[in-house]
């Protein structure tokens, strides 16, 4: 009788060491969780979760312990574990709820700021339009459909086109007339 009763306490006290390191695995999982994502959280105290009832499930094979406190054991590292899937979860919905609105008013504004930039990129694209020009007044000038920007470009009897804003002229040149350089 005396043989089982210390071999109780000894295994006993080999589930209580068992069970103090899987305590303090356990605080040590809890520090990690408020430093890492909810979802690599969850996936890490599941995996210590696992190795803790590993331990016990050895120990309780090396021991021969009565399989029930080792259920018991089981039973509150998986209550323990549900406590900290529902504190994830509940961290998930302040995260989504605090910075959803903030995310959504970052967005608005990216978006304010990118269709200013594409107006004015508009605008400069207008002003530079050769239409724009045509508009003002001048005339697009080419000779076999290429641009003619200088009258060394063209003879006598060369046929141009001149673009104006409502169609085109095609001409013959009948005379060219240099500018002087000092002009």
């Amino acid at each position: 009788m005396r043989l089982l009763e210390v071999s109780s306490q000894r295994m006993l006290s080999l589930l209580q060491a068992a069970l103090d390191r899987s305590s303090a695995r356990l605080s040590d999982a809890r520090f990690q969780l408020g430093n890492s994502h909810p979802e690599r959280r969850l996936q890490s105290m599941r995996q210590r979760v696992d190795q803790a009832h590993m331990v016990l499930q050895k120990s309780q094979d090396l021991l021969l312990h009565p399989k029930h406190k080792l259920q018991v054991m089981e039973k509150e590292l998986y209550m323990q574990l549900s406590l900290l899937q529902e504190r994830i979860m509940q961290h998930r919905s302040n995260l989504d709820k605090t910075l959803g609105p903030q995310l959504s008013a970052s967005m608005r504004q990216i978006l304010a700021d990118k269709r200013q930039d594409v107006k004015h990129k508009k605008e400069l694209l207008e002003l530079q339009s050769p239409y724009n020009m045509l508009d003002r007044g001048f005339a697009y000038v080419t000779k076999a459909d290429k641009p003619i920007d200088s009258v060394s470009q063209v003879a006598v009897d060369d046929e141009l086109t001149i673009s104006l804003k409502d169609g085109d002229i095609s001409s013959k040149v009948r005379k060219i007339r240099r500018r002087e350089e000092s002009e």
